[in-house]
């Protein structure tokens, strides 16, 4: 049995990202779809022994090498670099959006990563960008593609909310000469760095990773359930752009938009899929254990300004942390040619755009591991210490355990049955209520020890 099957799907610690399928020497991983909705790779034969590429390159594998000694091996050598615990490393930051063109209209925020990608193609850096984009086609609504025009670029420009995984478009780039610059979520940015490491190609060819912030991942089921609380068919869905832009609200609440072979329809993040995504729904049981939240081995990294007064904007902002010295020289130039209206960030207020995601990933990831350490279930090696939590924290945290099972289990039924999706709206609205209730005693708490 391969490694990555052996050691991490079976502990169900797989993110699907694709990239042990793509580095497979003898093309035995093909990823494909479970019950759940989520990628994870299969083996089609038995492999040699003695082969653990896929482990070696699985960013969850059980005693991986972790994101901080993985990037210093990475940045170490760069210079006028500032390493910080929860930022990882950084030489610039800024706050701002992309001034020209249409890059911040069609965007999901401030239009920075696809005016990177834009300008890394057309300014020769590099020959092709991999990201990804929309497939026009139900049951597989985004995937990683490869692009070489810029002009195609417009195409890619929306967040997904979708998994995808890398695993035929990596064997492109192993098996294709050029330069190549990948966006990715943290962990698939580790796992191409590991991948690098093992593949001196990639490591010639990739001449770029840009990291994109995030929260944690979620199967097509979360795009299911959405749709059918807009009313649309998940079966004959074969449009879903998440995140847009609406001039009649703020940032923070822009819309999730599809359309199934009747019509188009309509949420915002708010009141729909925002209680979702807090009550992880439909969340691989992996994101429960990354504690990278700004793509820490990505060359630059990006994200929204959840900043006042910037999300206050419906245009979206963006907040760009930069690591390589060739992207941060890119940027300034374009700076002082008006290209990008962005100012200098620092780095508390960073931190304070992402504070949410950084105690889901630091300080509740701690409980999470003393809870799964708790039952004897099998967790991955973390920079995170687990900690006991409070009575009313734990329950909280089982309760949300028992959301993310249940939900995953009614995954496949989503589509076509009206009592699996009221039995996930109970979960979610059971689950929200918890957290109001905690969150008010938890004020009281820190007010009575205060006046102490």
């Amino acid at each position: 049995m391969p490694e990555v099957i052996a050691q991490t799907v079976a502990y169900d610690l797989c993110c699907g990202c694709g990239v042990c399928a793509g580095m497979c020497p003898r093309q035995n991983l093909s990823m494909q779809r479970d019950a759940r909705g989520q990628y994870r790779p299969f083996s089609r034969e038995d492999c040699p022994s003695g082969c653990s590429v896929c482990r070696r390159v699985c960013p969850f594998s059980l005693a991986q090498t972790n994101e901080t000694d993985l990037a210093r091996e990475v940045f170490g050598a760069v210079p006028d670099l500032t390493w910080h615990g929860e930022l990882g490393s950084y030489r610039q930051l800024w706050i701002g959006h992309v001034a020209t063109g249409r890059f911040r209209e069609q965007g999901a925020s401030g239009g920075a990563a696809t005016w990177l990608l834009h300008e890394l193609l057309t300014s020769g850096l590099v020959d092709a960008v991999v990201c990804v984009r929309p497939t026009g086609i139900a049951g597989r609504l985004y995937e990683f593609c490869i692009v070489r025009d810029p002009e195609e670029l417009a195409t890619t420009s929306r967040s997904a909310y979708y998994p995808v995984e890398l695993s035929a478009v990596l064997r492109e780039v192993r098996e294709r000469d050029g330069r190549y610059a990948i966006t990715g979520l943290p962990c698939v940015c580790k796992a191409i760095r590991l991948a690098m490491g093992v593949d001196s190609r990639l490591s010639e060819r990739i001449a770029f990773l840009l990291g994109l912030v995030c929260g944690h991942g979620v199967t097509a089921a979360f795009t299911d359930y959405l749709a059918v609380k807009a009313g649309l068919n998940p079966r004959t869905l074969w449009k879903w752009a998440s995140r847009v832009k609406d001039p009649t609200v703020p940032a923070h609440n822009s819309a999730f938009r599809g359309a199934d072979d009747t019509h188009e329809a309509s949420i915002h993040w708010q009141p729909v899929v925002g209680p979702a995504w807090n009550a992880r729904v439909f969340t691989p049981r992996a994101c429960l254990f990354c504690d990278d939240v700004f793509a820490e081995t990505a060359d630059i990294a990006l994200m929204d300004a959840w900043l006042d007064p910037y999300m206050q904007d419906w245009r979206g902002a963006n907040i760009v942390i930069a690591r390589n010295p060739r992207l941060g020289e890119l940027i300034e130039r374009a700076i002082q040619e008006s290209r990008l209206d962005l100012c200098p960030l620092p780095v508390n207020r960073v931190i304070a755009s992402q504070a949410g995601a950084l105690s889901e990933k630091r300080k509740v990831h701690g409980y999470r591991l003393w809870l799964e350490q708790q039952a004897g279930r099998v967790v991955p090696t973390k920079r995170i210490t687990s900690v006991k939590p409070r009575l009313l924290t734990r329950r909280l945290l089982e309760y949300q355990a028992r959301v993310i099972g249940e939900s995953h289990a009614l995954a496949d039924s989503i589509g076509d049955d009206a009592v699996a999706v009221a039995r996930v709206d109970r979960l979610i609205g059971t689950y929200t209520r918890l957290g109001q209730r905690y969150a008010i005693v938890d004020r009281l708490r820190a007010k009575l020890q205060s006046a102490r």
